[in-house]
């Protein structure tokens, strides 16, 4: 019976091991491609390529930040997130392009072809314009 105990402890720890790490990996890499600060340079605007492996297709997310902020690992956009629709079309740094208005407008020109996930109008007190090329 102990021994049955031990052996069941082991394998609950080694199934949690392996949850965490599929869990981990399915959070994505995020490499920043572009960052660009506001008027006031209190805010930043970061474009950055998620790569998830083989469980999600790539994508671009963009995130509204204060401008001491850095993204990391798992990190997900709070406003802009699209994806190349499984290679309809080309996923690269040139499809979209940041631009701030003021120190509390964000535009984001994106190529139509991509498929959006999220636009969201508003993050933190910036308003987020979006405008397809």
């Amino acid at each position: 019976m102990k021994y049955a105990l031990i052996v069941a402890v082991i394998v609950m720890i080694a199934l949690s091991i392996v949850v965490v790490t599929i869990w981990n990996s399915a959070q994505g890499t995020c490499t920043v491609v572009k960052e660009v600060r506001n008027t006031e340079a209190g805010r930043k605007a970061v474009l950055f390529l998620v790569q998830a492996h083989a469980t999600v297709a790539d994508s671009y997310q963009v995130s509204v930040v204060d401008a001491t902020t850095s993204i990391r690992d798992g990190d997900r956009g709070n406003a802009f997130v699209v994806d190349g629709d499984h290679g309809r079309t080309v996923l690269d740094s040139t499809a979209i392009d940041l631009r701030w208005h003021g120190a509390d407008t964000l535009r984001i020109v994106y190529d139509r072809r991509l498929r959006t996930f999220a636009m969201n109008t508003t993050v933190d007190g910036v308003a987020v314009v979006y405008e397809k090329k």
